[in-house]
C-alpha cells in the first residue's frame, strides 16, 4: 500500500492514545525508504502545546510530536488503512506550525540563532546535544535533540534525530556530523519521553554536544525530508 504525504491513516495499534497518524515526510522519501515521518492524531494537548497543534475531525493534529513509523506493507507497520486527506490550507498550517517548533526559521535565516538551556539543564534532554536513548534492532541508538528547550524541559518528551555511522548516498537526508563518519538520519526524527533517554553523565556518548554547522545541516535535511520550502517562505514574507 503506497503511502502519501498529506494522509490521515488509522494506526492499529491497541489501546493507543492516538487516534490516528498524518503522514508528514515527502513522496520521494515514502517511496524509497522503510519508515515515514507522521504527526498524530491526539484528542486534545496541554494549552502550551496549542500552539503547534491543527483542530482536525474529532482532535487535533500536532507537529510537537513527529513519530519515524514502519511503513506498510511492512507486517509490523502501526499505520493502518487511510481514511482522510488533509486540505492544502490544513496541511500548510500543520507545516508552518512545524517549522516553528522545530525552530528552523532562526536556524536558517542569516546567521543561525542558537537556542540556550532553560533551568536544570541536567535534568532534561539539551537541544542540540546528544543522547543514548532506547534499544532498536538489539543496540542502544543515539539521537541528536531537535526539540525546543522549554519544550524539553516542560512535557516530560524530547524530540531526537536518529544517528549511524552506515554508509548513506544522500548528504541532504543524512548530513554528515561529528567526526565525519557519522550521519543523521533526518527522516528518523522522533519522539521519546525522558525515561528513554539516558540523560546521566557516565550514560552520554562521545562527543555529546553538536556543532553549529551540525545543527544546521540537520535542519536542512528536515526542511527536505518534510517539504518545508514553501512553509518557511511563507514564515519569512508573513
Amino acid at each position: 500500500m503506497p503511502v502519501f504525504r498529506g494522509t490521515l491513516h488509522n494506526l492499529d495499534v491497541p489501546g493507543a492514545a492516538a487516534r490516528g497518524a498524518v503522514v508528514i515526510s515527502n513522496d520521494r522519501w515514502n517511496a524509497a525508504m522503510s519508515q515515514v515521518a507522521v504527526l498524530p492524531l491526539v484528542a486534545s494537548v496541554p494549552p502550551a502545546e496549542r500552539t503547534y497543534a491543527l483542530a482536525y475531525r474529532n482532535g487535533v493534529v500536532t507537529a510537537a510530536r513527529p513519530l519515524a513509523v514502519l511503513a506498510p506493507p511492512d507486517p509490523a507497520s502501526a499505520l493502518g488503512p487511510p481514511i482522510a486527506s488533509l486540505s492544502n490550507a490544513e496541511l500548510g498550517e500543520l507545516e508552518e506550525s512545524l517549522c516553528r517548533f522545530l525552530q528552523l526559521p532562526t536556524l536558517l535565516g542569516g546567521i543561525p540563532a542558537l537556542p540556550r538551556p532553560v533551568g536544570d539543564a541536567s535534568t532534561y534532554p539539551v537541544w542540540g546535544d546528544i543522547y543514548r536513548g532506547p534499544v532498536l534492532a538489539g543496540e542502544r541508538k543515539r539521537f541528536v535533540v531537535v526539540s525546543p528547550n522549554e519544550w524539553n524541559r516542560s512535557s516530560g518528551l524530547a524530540v531526537g534525530v536518529r544517528t549511524t555511522t552506515r554508509l548513506k548516498i544522500d548528504d541532504l537526508w543524512f548530513p554528515v556530523i561529528l567526526d565525519g563518519a557519522t550521519r543523521a538520519c533526518c527522516g528518523d526524527a522522533t519522539t521519546l519521553p525522558h525515561s528513554q533517554w539516558r540523560l546521566g553523565r557516565r550514560d552520554r556518548p562521545t562527543p555529546f554536544t553538536t556543532t553549529t554547522r551540525d545543527m544546521v545541516a540537520i535542519a536542512r535535511g528536515l526542511v527536505d525530508v518534510y517539504d518545508l520550502d514553501a512553509a518557511l517562505k511563507r514564515l519569512a514574507n508573513a
